[in-house]
């Protein structure tokens, strides 16, 4: 029984101190020289108005504009034909001795200020987008643009949170590029700010370098610019782990020492320098089709017949892909001259012999 008490005692001191303060009107916005809010309700006393303070200066002071005695209205026109900077707040005037009188948000009569995007990344195959809020208060929305081929578009408006997936984007394909901009209750939104493009990861494998290239755009428009770029590397189905860092500025790295049939995933993660801001590329999967290069070639001998032909034995490694043999001779250790060729067949052998009968052993 004396928890249940205990809470009821909270229970109204809490209601006794929201009633202790009258709500100012919600303020919603600027337009133009338009101020628009929502009216508040109190219940306290009689309606006296809604006072709409002003100064050109955000730290004040701050004078008293007019009272709107509607207490219906919800905007308010002001005057201000040489279209300078005004910052406002509203308070609302009721007759209820000893209660506070709260004032609202400070808004001005600029548009909303820029949300700096933060990244444009690739997860599972869809473009995200992540943003930092803006800091205008009258802020409630975000606008998502997209670069398209017939220019920029919005293509969503985000309400809640600062961070927006494209489901329609495509990134594994080409690069997306995006702005967001904040937007007010009355239809006021940022300026542009700088364009953040995901980044297009691209493989090739090189057959005789035993490596795979990969070529990507940097990441672009970072604030405090490209800290690291890591590239992580998945083989044969395993977990993707970062392999090596292709430093601040390169747009290309070649991957080496990759093993004959297996299969190689790539991301490319960039990471920016002070916040550590992450944006990854798509993911993009090769096999490696190497060309097995040949191995402890050594001559085991050389002997010449009755008809000055020369029969050449040497030895290589059975897995080596070679396409023609070519046997050179000179006679003073310089000036080597091909004199004959041969195109084995698979499966190769250890030990091998080639026959030239050119006569150049005469």
């Amino acid at each position: 029984m004396k928890k249940i008490i205990t809470v009821l005692a909270f229970g109204c001191l809490f209601f006794t101190k929201i009633q202790a303060q009258i709500l100012p009107p919600d303020f919603l916005c600027v337009r133009g020289d338009t101020l628009f809010w929502d009216v508040p309700v109190n219940t306290c006393g009689p309606f006296n108005g809604y006072e709409v303070w002003a100064s050109q200066n955000v730290n004040g002071p701050y004078t008293l504009q007019a009272t709107v005695t509607n207490q219906a209205q919800d905007f308010f026109a002001f005057i201000n034909p040489s279209g300078q900077q005004w910052f406002f707040y509203l308070v609302s005037n009721y007759n209820c001795p000893g209660q506070m009188a709260l004032p609202s948000d400070t808004l001005d009569n600029r548009p909303p200020e820029v949300s700096p995007i933060e990244s444009a990344s690739v997860e599972s195959g869809l473009a995200v987008v992540t943003w930092q809020p803006s800091p205008s208060p009258e802020v409630f929305a975000y606008v998502i643009y997209r670069e398209t081929p017939i220019g920029v578009i919005p293509i969503d408006t985000v309400f809640s949170g600062n961070t927006f997936t494209d489901l329609n984007s495509n990134p594994e394909t080409a690069s997306e590029s995006y702005f967001v901009n904040a937007l007010d209750r009355c239809g006021n939104t940022s300026i542009f700010d700088l364009k953040h493009t995901t980044i297009f990861l691209t493989a090739a494998v090189n057959p005789c370098r035993q490596s795979v290239s990969l070529n990507w755009n940097t990441y672009q428009n970072w604030p405090n610019g490209i800290g690291e770029q890591q590239i992580w590397v998945s083989e044969n189905g395993g977990a993707l782990v970062p392999k090596t860092d292709a430093g601040t500025g390169a747009a290309g790295f070649e991957y080496g020492n990759v093993t004959d049939g297996a299969a190689y995933c790539f991301v490319l993660q960039a990471v920016e320098a002070v916040t550590g801001n992450v944006a990854k590329s798509n993911q993009v999967c090769v096999t490696a089709d190497i060309v097995q290069s040949v191995e402890g070639l050594y001559l085991r001998n050389v002997t010449v017949g009755p008809a000055d032909e020369v029969e050449v034995t040497w030895v290589w490694n059975t897995t080596a892909e070679v396409n023609e043999v070519q046997v050179l001779s000179s006679n003073q250790n310089a000036g080597y001259q091909q004199v004959v060729t041969q195109t084995p067949q698979p499966p190769l052998t250890a030990v091998n012999t080639l026959t030239d009968n050119s006569g150049a052993a005469g």
